[in-house]
């Protein structure tokens, strides 16, 4: 079977192999003091996904959906001692742009009080995580992420997470972590684009932050600058809305010393294609590689995408979360994907994270057996877990809730299809923190 670039790049690892969640060790994690157990007896267990089902991110939370629905059809029920039933939320308000922040703290509270409830897959945004870890935190609830990236939620890093953080997240008494994110954080992001640029032989990077959501731009620059000497590159970080006004002659004072790579983090914008126009224009040799945003957006945009390879001269990457390379195709996936969603060909990669989500919730579930519905036993075990063959490749997650993969793809944007797959990109070290 041939897949097609980008299906195949972002589906490197889906074959839908066992995942093992295996306990060993007692220092990885420690559960809550006493219970959370739910029933006397076997019972039914719920799972919750938050995640924007409308508005510009609606492609994105949807296919999340698809993917967690899929792995759940496969999985079958009951899983282990009880059945789930699985609850789809919408943390997106209809004609009010992307996450709403009253209805995620509404879902959130939801499953609070659901005494049913084991597990959460969400929320896709960093900024609504924020808002829902506190409430799930505090009911003990494990909160599964296939997405947000923001570094705050698990750690400190000076400079660029704010005060208090990520201790303010997690007001349950015990301070036990409830959260794993298995997706890579933004310190891994920001060190696979400066691994990128130093395979390209680059020495300098002008670094343009970019709008979004509050403080997005501005900590992937932060982690960038972190990170930058390691790699042996010259960073210089500006802000693109500073810019406006004087782009052409900060860019013309980038020829010397000469800057020969450009970094764009931060959300896609009508102002964004202009300026990386401008970029191209002023220095037509560099290489020049975009945040995960504006890449999720070219691949969901064909407007969007047309227009920046035509401002670009095709000379456009950007960064998703990938797949370890050399693992096995993604056949066995492809094929369940297409035979239960015939309307949709591919599965997108956040179809992949929300699927790869689900199954580990099951998978230990499963393992469990009858104290699957002790939720503190729960939490402990997914903390502990040593996932092989996966649709992910191997991982775990350490003491924080990170996960150990530390895969990115590389993508080139042209103006005909989706973005294709270049190259996967591991960095050494799992970022600044670490």
């Amino acid at each position: 079977m041939r897949l097609t670039a980008w299906a195949a790049g972002l589906l490197l690892a889906a074959a839908c192999a066992g995942l093992i969640a295996g306990c060993g060790g007692s220092g990885v994690h420690q559960h809550a003091r006493g219970t959370h157990k739910l029933h006397a007896g076997p019972q039914t267990l719920d799972i919750y996904s938050s995640l924007p089902l409308s508005g510009p991110s609606a492609a994105i939370g949807q296919s999340i959906v698809k993917g967690i629905q899929l792995a759940l059809d496969q999985a079958g029920t009951p899983v282990g001692a009880f059945d789930v039933r699985y609850h789809s939320l919408n943390d997106a308000r209809p004609g009010q742009g992307a996450w709403d922040a009253a209805l995620t703290a509404a879902n959130a509270r939801k499953v609070a009080t659901d005494a049913a409830a084991v597990a959460y897959i969400g929320d896709f945004d960093s900024g609504a995580t924020e808002v829902s870890l506190p409430v799930l935190n505090e009911a003990g609830i494990p909160q599964i992420s296939p997405w947000s990236p923001y570094v705050g939620l698990t750690q400190t890093a000076p400079g660029i997470t704010a005060a208090g953080e990520p201790s303010r997240y997690y007001p349950n008494p015990t301070s036990v972590r409830t959260f794993l994110r298995i997706a890579p954080d933004d310190a891994v992001q920001a060190a696979a684009m400066l691994e990128a640029f130093r395979a390209a032989g680059c020495t300098g990077v002008a670094v343009l932050r970019g709008g979004g959501a509050p403080g997005y731009g501005r900590e992937l620059a932060g982690l960038l600058n972190a990170q930058h000497l390691r790699y042996g590159l010259n960073v210089s970080i500006a802000s693109l809305g500073s810019l406006r006004v004087s782009l052409r002659r900060y860019l013309l004072g980038l020829r010397n010393p000469p800057t020969d790579c450009v970094a764009y983090v931060g959300a896609a914008s009508p102002a964004v294609p202009p300026a990386l126009a401008a970029v191209h224009a002023q220095l037509p040799r560099a290489r020049i590689v975009a945040s995960d945003r504006l890449c999720s957006a070219a691949a969901q945009q064909s407007s969007l995408r047309s227009e920046l390879a035509a401002d670009t001269g095709d000379t456009l990457q950007c960064l998703l979360p990938g797949t370890p390379a050399g693992l096995q195709a993604g056949a066995s996936l492809l094929s369940a994907w297409r035979q239960a969603y015939p309307r949709h060909a591919h599965p997108g990669p956040w179809a992949v994270y929300g699927y790869a989500a689900m199954q580990l919730a099951l998978a230990t579930i499963a393992q469990l057996g009858s104290q699957a519905d002790d939720r503190s036993r729960l939490l402990h075990a997914l903390f502990l877990t040593r996932a092989r063959d996966t649709v992910l490749g191997d991982y775990g997650f350490d003491a924080a809730g990170n996960v150990t993969l530390r895969a990115f793809g590389l993508y080139a944007v042209r103006a005909p299809g989706p973005p294709v797959l270049e190259r996967v990109l591991q960095p050494a070290t799992a970022g600044a923190l670490r």
